[in-house]
């Protein structure tokens, strides 16, 4: 897709994100090319965050502007479908999407079926679905050079733009509440599941047993720290966990390596967290260019 456009500097400059494995765009891609007839046959195509105000209207609903510039199909300058990323995707596909509208635009009145089933007012109006990331900022009131951290399958960072930022590695979507206004997202492909993971390793699964483990430990874990990524992640684009004591000579190979495990779950637990933390907070004291 990315060829088909230009390149990866052009994707982002067009849609506001190089391509992603995980966003709807490529996602198309592939079902077109290992699926073919599974494509040919369907006749549209939306994302899960519309999915409840589908049910409600009774029909497929639109997709917003802020959902559509996540799925490098969406052109930020025109605001439209990029007719470019469409015919680098899949054939036909802006027949089978929904024209995009505005976050505060209307999707229509509530279907019939809830007015005489659910007793809804018949002039109940449904806005436009939003997915969790996006909600999260919709839901935060922000001051200026404020960060919003969420917490889910991936973990993200946004920052609000009154100017579309020039954010190559990262990701420029549409701001969900602030027509003309912008919003800057580093997301990370390990997280929750990576803390579940390790809730059930060290936890059993109880997540209030892993609470204490963090309450047992000091922050700064003793020097303990942890970098998980057991799914390739994207910043860095890097694999693998390592494991560090504060003892380790900075210099040595032991430090290139790391140890093997730490002496105490609660270490393990507490280092999860901070890692994930300091991960975090590195990237954002750099801007992503």
């Amino acid at each position: 897709m990315e060829q088909s456009v230009g390149g990866v500097l052009e994707m982002s400059k067009l849609t506001g994100a190089k391509c992603h494995p995980r966003l709807a765009g490529p996602q198309i891609r592939k079902v077109y090319e290992t699926q073919r007839s599974a494509y040919n046959e369907t006749k549209r195509i939306s994302l899960v965050s519309s999915f409840l105000a589908s049910l409600l209207v009774g029909n497929i609903a639109s997709i917003d502007y802020t959902e559509a510039s996540g799925m490098n199909l969406f052109d930020l300058q025109s605001m439209q479908w990029s007719q470019q990323c469409l015919d680098a995707c899949a054939p036909d596909l802006r027949k089978r999407l929904m024209p995009p509208i505005a976050a505060n635009r209307l999707q229509g009145r509530i279907a019939d079926y809830y007015v005489k089933r659910w007793n809804f007012r018949a002039d109940c109006m449904i806005v436009a679905g939003m997915g969790a990331h996006c909600s999260a900022i919709a839901g935060v009131k922000l001051d200026d050079n404020w960060l919003v951290l969420t917490l889910g399958s991936y973990d993200a960072i946004s920052m609000d733009f009154k100017q579309r930022p020039d954010l190559h590695e990262a990701h420029v979507l549409c701001h969900p509440t602030k027509p003309h206004e912008f919003v800057g997202m580093l997301a990370f492909r390990n997280g929750s599941k990576l803390r579940e993971d390790m809730c059930q390793l060290l936890a059993n699964g109880d997540w209030d047993r892993f609470a204490q483990m963090l309450r047992d430990t000091p922050m700064g874990n003793e020097g303990h720290i942890a970098a998980h990524f057991p799914e390739r992640g994207y910043y860095p684009f890097a694999k693998g966990t390592l494991r560090w004591t504060s003892d380790i000579n900075q210099m040595s190979q032991l430090a290139m390596e790391g140890v093997k495990s730490f002496p105490r779950p609660e270490l393990e637990a507490r280092a999860l967290i901070e890692g994930q933390m300091m991960h975090y907070r590195s990237l954002q004291k750099q801007p992503q260019k």
